[in-house]
């Protein structure tokens, strides 16, 4: 059943004068608003309407871009804020122009009247601005004509719509959409939108982008479930057509009657479906929540039409100028329709497609037994269900690019040829191809008009293929380009007069790659352009065997024997078109980068983020090398599941997950960051690398992070900074990172400057304990070489860093609010009972403070001299600012030495140097020692 709807145009301007001629009868103002309301503003703020008032009762309250309606910017109406419910002051709310009202908390917001206009080209919208659990009541139109639109934004933002909706016949569809567009079951089903009231009509498309529709929907419409979406119906439903495509996903506890049904590109059968039937079919179950309820039913009215019994064949070849659609070349004398399969005959004759782009009416068409399709023209042919047998072409008649759509199934065995008739004739395969039912083990890619310019024909000559496929033999060029994505997992074979162009990231250390010298020198070698990472398992180039490792595509046009001449010319890599930062990895599996921050939800398992297009695996190492946010997927417990994981160049480890994050064979270069959103802790084990430190954020004072990882250190790695980017004072104790794994090697210097930090796995640091900041050792700590400073607040000597001492603690040098404590051991009570620093330990302190304060004193490596008039300069760089030094001398070292002290030199930091007057002496010695 089919239903055509008549579009009624309506133009704004004719609905605002209505909405005007209403509010006159009711002696009601329409107030405009006068302007966008940006973040952080809502109706309540006066100065964005007309009569510079908050919304009130007797007014209707327009949303344009001007005064008097006649201009076509689309503003934003924005909801207050908070929890709060509120109640829309005025009469109504009308949005016009494309304008949209955006939902800022996470209240109910209740409107006498709220209309939504679409006007055909700009989509009337309401939008989740991140309150998750809003609730729109009330009465609710939407109105015009077009499309209006639902927009939850992103991830984790779930609307309710409890208002009556009433949805005019001009708007024939509603789109369910998401800026963010998440990939996963549980990222799309955490946001999008319920309709709970029952009263709920609307018969047009439902077009189910992102995230999950559920609710009363009405009746007598269609269903389009995209790939990351998610339809819920809430009461029984009868309509036209349900489209889930792959990864799309619909709870089936309600009965559903539809007259057709798309199901993973597949058309279902005309029956009644039972849910427990659905969920287990081999095609069907994944589309079907295992949820659904196995009593429910899904009744589709009209299936697909039925299979053709019979073949029609071509007569003989059909010559340039013919096509396919002459009635005169095939056995029944007809032009090709559904009722029929095609099929040349064994002769192996020749099918011209039109010179116009055109669709086969056939149920399907069969290409063996040494048979040519011709693409004609250079236009667009659509084939599906296209079959192509061994020994069988496919050709490119002319100069001009074709293009070939539809499904292309490869059968038989053997080989299937594409091949450019002339040059100039590069053509573009964007079928789906299948070799699921054949043996084919070659793809040979040919020029057939001879020529002896290589460059021509490899650079204009050849096929493109644009789609995926299941190719696991060989790709032989033998002549012209082959270009594109869809290689699946073959290997190649690039011949004299070959060139082959990978578009995308290519692996598979299955795949062989071969690039031949031509024997021939008029016609040139064969030749590969190389601008993606490319993996292969082995690569003989030119005769030459690449050891296993990554090249570079610099290296590759330096090298002797299949390298560019000094021009960029020649060589087996186009030195014009390879990229120098290109890589060839050879049996060896290349390092995968990040190229954009990762968005909450998906986190690291975000295909778009790496370089390869894929989630994380173990076959890979992968690198954050930029100021980038390296997510934890925001899961339950999530592993990293790369064989490992390298941040530098000022890359973020931002947690946001529940639970602990394991990540091993971790590691993070001096200047990158951890910050803390969500989660306990993360766990496995991380390395610091490079000269400085990294950075431990809890970005706001509610946030504890515990690191179980082991953490180890470079002696070059020298500090970790503890802070908080929005701290408040007072929330020393509630913010900050626990270290808890008591293996940890660091022994640099912990600078607690906002925040806590807490733990076992202290290891060997020192520690600076900034006015903000607290410490809190987890376990007894010796280290007779760290120093603990803890910072006095400069405006008030009452306040300042803290630490708690629920352990024994002993350091070498101690600094507590600007006092250096003697050699000693001290208990919490002495600590606490002191008059200036006694607030720097916290009061449930127990343990006790001892300081050995052995002074190392850092030997003279390099001692430097010079003599200037009577004085004598000496210099050197190893000094300590706790050591004290001593100039002697001595005239005579024959004898017993009698060193005499000269002048003792207080220790600074850096170079030292020490000026005194020379002896009167021949000569005379002079040596430094420290005291």
């Amino acid at each position: 059943m089919k239903k055509s709807r008549t579009t009624k145009h309506i133009l704004c301007l004719s609905a605002w004068s209505a909405i005007l001629s209403l509010g006159l009868s009711a002696q009601a103002q329409t107030i405009y608003q006068t302007a966008s309301m940006s973040v952080g503003k809502s109706w309540l703020d006066a100065d964005f309407w007309s009569n510079t008032n908050a919304p009130t009762a007797g007014n209707d309250y327009v949303n344009a871009n001007d005064n008097n309606g006649t201009g076509t910017t689309a503003w934003t109406t924005r909801t207050p804020g908070g929890s709060e419910s509120h109640t829309f002051g005025g009469d109504s709310l009308t949005l016009t122009n494309g304008g949209f009202i955006t939902l800022k908390g996470t209240g109910t917001y209740t409107f006498n009247s709220l209309s939504v206009w679409s006007d055909g080209v700009r989509d009337g919208k309401i939008s989740n601005g991140g309150a998750n659990g809003a609730i729109i009541d009330g009465a609710l139109f939407l109105k015009g004509t077009g499309t209006a639109t639902l927009d939850s934004q992103g991830p984790n933002r779930l609307t309710t719509i409890s208002a009556t909706v009433t949805v005019d016949a001009g708007i024939d569809t509603i789109d369910l959409a998401m800026n963010q567009t998440p990939t996963t079951v549980p990222a799309y089903t955490s946001s999008g939108f319920t309709l709970t009231n029952p009263a709920n009509s609307f018969d047009g498309l439902w077009n189910v982008q992102h995230g999950l529709l559920k609710g009363f929907l009405g009746n007598g419409g269609s269903f389009y479930v995209d790939t990351t979406a998610y339809l819920d119906p809430d009461a029984d439903y009868t309509g036209e057509v349900l489209t889930i495509q792959p990864g799309g996903m619909i709870l089936l506890d309600q009965n559903i009657t539809m007259d057709e049904c798309f199901v993973n590109l597949e058309q279902m059968g005309a029956k009644t479906w039972s849910g427990a039937e659905l969920k287990v079919h081999p095609v069907y179950s994944n589309a079907f929540d295992t949820a659904s309820l196995d009593n429910a039913t899904l009744t589709v009215l009209s299936g697909p039409p039925p299979l053709p019994t019979e073949t029609q064949y071509l007569t003989a070849d059909m010559p340039a100028g013919t096509d396919w659609n002459d009635a005169g070349y095939w056995t029944n004398t007809e032009t090709p329709s559904q009722a029929y399969f095609y099929a040349n005959d064994t002769s192996g004759w020749v099918l011209q497609t039109p010179v116009a782009s055109d669709i086969f009416g056939g149920y399907d068409l069969t290409i063996e037994n040494g048979g040519i399709l011709n693409l004609q023209g250079a236009a667009t042919y659509t084939v599906d269900g296209l079959k192509l047998g061994g020994g069988s072409k496919i050709t490119r008649g002319t100069t001009g690019a074709a293009t070939l759509n539809g499904t292309l199934d490869l059968t038989g065995s053997g080989t299937v040829t594409f091949s450019a008739l002339a040059t100039n004739a590069l053509s573009t395969i964007a079928s789906f191809i299948t070799t699921s039912n054949s043996s084919i083990d070659t793809i040979a890619i040919d020029v057939e008009e001879n020529s002896t310019s290589n460059t021509a024909v490899k650079a204009n000559s050849g096929f493109i293929f644009s789609k995926e496929s299941d190719f696991t033999g060989l790709w032989k060029v033998e002549a012209g380009m082959l270009k594109g994505i869809g290689f699946g997992s073959g290997s190649f074979l690039v011949t004299d007069m070959g060139r082959l162009d990978f578009d995308e990231t290519y692996f598979n250390l299955g795949a062989d790659l071969t690039i031949e010298m031509s024997s021939n020198t008029n016609i040139g070698d064969g030749t590969m352009i190389l601008d993606q990472t490319v993996t292969v398992g082995s690569a003989t180039i030119w005769g030459e065997t690449l050891a296993p490792g990554l090249y570079s595509g610099a290296d590759l046009k330096a090298h002797p024997v299949f390298g560019t001449d000094t021009n960029g010319n020649g060589g087996a890599f186009s030195g014009n078109k390879t990229l120098d930062t290109a890589v060839l990895a050879v049996g060896v599996a290349p390092p995968v980068f990040q190229t954009k921050s990762q968005p909450t939800g998906l986190g690291w398992n975000d295909p778009t983020s790496w370089d390869n297009g894929l989630a994380p695996t173990n076959i890979f190492d992968y690198i954050c090398d930029r100021a980038l946010d390296f997510r934890s997927a925001n899961v339950a417990g999530p592993v990293f599941g790369g064989r490992s994981i390298t941040l530098m160049n000022g890359a973020r480890l931002k947690s946001r997950h529940s639970g602990y994050a394991t990540i091993t064979n971790f590691t993070m270069h001096a200047g990158c960051e951890i910050r803390a959103v969500t989660g306990t802790g993360f766990a496995g084990d991380l390395a610091l690398v490079g000269e400085g430190g990294i950075t431990c954020n809890t970005e706001i004072p509610t946030r504890k992070l515990e690191m179980a990882s082991l953490i180890t250190a470079d002696e070059s790695f020298t500090n970790i900074t503890i802070t908080c980017n929005g701290f408040t004072a007072g929330a020393e104790t509630a913010t900050g990172f626990t270290f808890s794994n008591p293996s940890n090697t660091f022994a640099g210097t912990w600078n607690i400057e906002k925040g806590y930090l807490k733990g076992e796995g202290l290891a060997q640091g020192s520690f600076i304990v900034g006015v903000n900041g607290f410490l809190q050792p987890g376990a007894e700590y010796v280290n007779t070489n760290a120093d603990l400073t803890v910072v006095i607040n400069p405006t008030n000597s009452a306040a300042g860093g803290q630490i708690q001492l629920d352990h024994d603690m002993t350091a070498n040098k101690v600094v507590l609010w600007g006092v250096e404590l003697a050699i000693g051991t001290y208990t919490s009570a002495e600590l606490r009972s002191h008059p200036v620093y006694g607030g720097a330990i916290h009061p449930l302190s127990s343990g006790s403070l001892t300081v050995t304060f052995i002074p190392v004193i850092p030997e003279i490596g390099t001692l430097t001299y010079s003599i200037e008039g009577s004085d004598l300069i000496l210099g050197w760089a190893e000094g300590s600012k706790y050591a004290t030094y001593t100039l002697q001398s001595d005239n005579n070292l024959a004898i017993a030495p009698d060193w005499t002290d000269i002048v003792d030199i207080p220790g600074v930091d850096g170079p030292m140097s020490v000026t005194n007057t020379i002896s009167g002496d021949p000569q005379t010695f002079y040596r430094v020692i420290g005291n």
